[in-house]
């Protein structure tokens, strides 16, 4: 505010809100959306330098007759939740833990017979063991078919021998977010599920390496989907390779094609290469922090075994 001479600000997104007082329900200042639109807009209103937290669009005022500029602070606002300091490292370590748990729940409550549905259900039964302050659980899913989508959604569909099982589990613990991608086969995996599966990780690795202050966000998704090539699979995936977390499932920086940041220290990125057939998909995740100096530092621990025991399912039916 003091480096745009602002007299004051106007925080009315909730992951603001909450970044600036730990608290989403506590406000400095309220006021209601129709009143912002009015201060923007009505000729007779004087008002002081303002800035805002998010873009008004076409429609964002120059100037008020007799006040000052309205600004945008948004980018600024945004530029500071990247670095996420050492109370956020922990919140999001945590979450990152909890989720971890909650995947190896599900992978060892995947048998044949089992219902993806019952699946998450296994997840959400383990988190309040970790996090008994409460969640906001949220999760991708697919079993066979399904997961060859990648925004694949729990239906009841019931587990076969040799199908494969998508989790992708994204709940938002203490206002942070975890993320955590696992796929994996129930029973005895093919040769070329070996190889895909192998492939993902291998690619996921060697970009994780490059996580380092300065990369180019662009190169680091280029690179990523070029290392699945050279292993003989499409990197055409139709998503991201990686993404920011924190207050936001999804925030900056965006691991795309067409992404023009570089990566700074205190980013926490989630990486999550994905090769996709007709009949079945894979995707595999991990969160890293980038650090000053050296390599980043992971923080998903879940592990990243194929095959659940094809002994065990016997046991289990």
């Amino acid at each position: 505010m003091t480096q745009q001479g602002l007299s004051g600000a106007v925080v009315r997104v909730p992951e603001n809100v909450y970044y600036f007082t730990n608290d989403a329900s506590a406000v400095a200042l309220l006021v209601t959306q129709q009143e912002c639109i009015r201060a923007a807009t009505d000729q007779e209103i004087q008002y002081i330098c303002m800035g805002l937290d998010a873009s008004w669009g076409s429609d964002a005022p120059k100037s008020s007759p007799g006040g000052e500029v309205l600004s945008l602070v948004g980018n600024q606002v945004r530029s500071m939740r990247r670095r996420k300091d050492e109370t956020e490292l922990a919140r999001l370590a945590m979450a990152a833990a909890c989720v971890s748990y909650a995947t190896s729940a599900v992978m060892a409550s995947a048998h044949v017979g089992v219902t993806d549905r019952e699946l998450l259900d296994a997840a959400i039964a383990v988190l309040p063991q970790y996090q008994p302050s409460g969640f906001n659980f949220q999760a991708n899913i697919g079993v066979g078919a399904d997961s060859a989508d990648p925004e694949c959604q729990a239906r009841g569909v019931q587990v076969h021998s040799g199908d494969v099982v998508l989790v992708d589990l994204y709940p938002q613990i203490d206002g942070y977010f975890g993320d955590i991608c696992r796929s994996f086969v129930v029973g005895k995996a093919t040769e070329a599920q070996r190889r895909q599966h192998a492939a993902l990780w291998n690619a996921l690795d060697a970009t994780s390496a490059l996580l380092t202050p300065g990369a180019s966000c662009s190169a680091l998704d280029s690179f990523c989907r070029l290392e699945l090539e050279r292993a003989g699979f499409n990197g055409d995936y139709p998503h991201h390779t990686g993404h920011g977390l924190g207050l936001s499932q999804q925030e900056s920086p965006r691991i795309t094609p067409d992404s023009t940041e570089v990566l700074v220290a205190g980013d926490v990125i989630a990486l999550e290469p994905g090769i996709y057939y007709d009949n079945y998909g894979m995707r595999v995740e991990d969160v890293f922090v980038v650090q000053p100096e050296g390599p980043p530092v992971r923080l998903t621990t879940t592990t990243r075994e194929l095959s659940v025991c094809e002994s065990l399912q016997k046991e289990r039916q």
